[in-house]
């Protein structure tokens, strides 16, 4: 859940295939609909923190582009903690918390559901 679209472009961009915009394409797409509701909800949360550092190592280019991006989300992610406690939304930064966690623990797959955040 989360990236899995961007996942499938680059797998098949390093498999040799193109990606081509198509304009007149429509997609209805329900927005949260799987996620309990809601713009960022702690289960989003959870899932959009683990699975974004898991994509980008997946994808790394080098040691050093990956360096890159660890500093650069550790950072925003302390922006990202700050701005959570001082709103007191103590169920989105322990959200979060989890989702960097389970990454560096290496549980992948569906781990929590909604009700459980």
């Amino acid at each position: 859940m989360y990236y899995e679209e961007t996942d499938f472009i680059r797998r098949a961009q390093e498999l040799g295939y193109r990606v081509r915009y198509e304009p007149s394409s429509v997609i209805d797409h329900r927005e949260s609909g799987a996620s309990g509701g809601g713009w960022m909800t702690p289960f989003k949360q959870y899932y959009a923190t683990r699975n974004r550092i898991y994509l980008v190592r997946k994808h790394r280019r080098s040691l050093v582009a990956y360096a890159w991006f660890t500093a650069y989300f550790w950072a925003t992610r302390a922006v990202a903690v700050t701005r959570l406690a001082l709103r007191r939304d103590w169920r989105s930064l322990r959200a979060m918390m989890r989702g960097a966690i389970d990454y560096y623990r290496g549980r992948m797959g569906r781990t929590v559901q909604v009700h459980d955040l």
